[in-house]
């Protein structure tokens, strides 16, 4: 008897359990992704897209709107604007035609970006969902070239000649707009415009997280390719700076939260 109370209750724990991994929080109805395993990247196939679409509707959509164009039910209050998709600028990219990578859109997603209303789903939405998501996502952008990936260069030493060479860019390039010591407070912080005309107040590099994440990698792009959309898309006057010399510059970007 107790042998067959013993199957009764390992047979229940099982069916529990099989309900729990059958569960997304991409989809909302438990569906997206099923077919997928619970991690890792899933193949790019139509299905995997319409899956997507599915994590864009549940997740997305009350901010960039139906069809990705910025203008979901929070247009208006959330600042700065969410991002309109089909005008394809993407901030946050590692490639040197500023197409982002399926790897720099699944950052993104899954990191949100810091300041702003765009929360990252790395912990509410499943993996294989969110890879999805990015499917559908360049589906929506349209993008009319592929990514040309760019080799972020190795991290030099950092010396006294290198500082004295980044404090001189930084009072040259960024003091405008960042402030002397980094905190957003610069003369034109007040004036600046987004590439949709929305006005956007510059990062205190001093004390807030940066949108694109603060790994020394990740600076250095933001600094060596500029973000689309904001006051930061290399124009002919954005500073082009030398690859140890743009390291050198990161160097002292992270030195100022230190300071701080």
């Amino acid at each position: 008897m107790r042998v067959l109370q013993l199957l009764v209750l390992l047979a229940g724990l099982s069916v529990l359990a099989s309900c729990g991994d059958e569960q997304s929080s991409g989809g909302g109805d438990g569906s997206g992704t099923a077919a997928a395993a619970k991690t890792g990247k899933p193949e790019r196939t139509p299905e995997t897209i319409a899956a997507g679409k599915e994590v864009f509707k549940a997740q997305c959509e009350k901010c960039h709107g139906p069809e990705g164009k910025g203008d979901g039910i929070s247009k208006g209050v959330a600042l700065p604007q969410p991002a309109d998709f089909t005008q394809r600028r993407f901030k946050y990219v590692s490639t040197e035609n500023r197409v982002p990578s399926e790897n720099d859109l699944f950052r993104t997603v899954s990191d949100g970006i810091a300041g702003t209303q765009m929360a990252g789903f790395k912990d509410t939405v499943r993996e294989p969902d969110r890879w999805a998501a990015v499917y559908y996502l360049q589906e929506l952008a349209k993008f009319e070239n592929p990514p040309k990936p760019y080799a972020v260069p190795a991290r030099p030493a950092y010396g006294d000649n290198e500082k004295r060479q980044a404090g001189r860019i930084f009072l040259s390039s960024c003091v405008k707009c960042h402030g002397v010591q980094g905190q957003g407070d610069g003369v034109a912080a007040d004036t600046l415009k987004d590439g949709m005309g929305n006005p956007i107040k510059p990062r205190s590099l001093a004390d807030q997280p940066f949108g694109g994440g603060m790994e020394p990698e990740q600076v250095f792009c933001r600094i060596k390719l500029g973000m689309n959309g904001s006051p930061m898309e290399p124009p002919e006057s954005y500073p082009r700076v030398e690859d140890k010399d743009a390291w050198a510059l990161v160097e002292y970007v992270l030195n100022l939260r230190t300071k701080k």
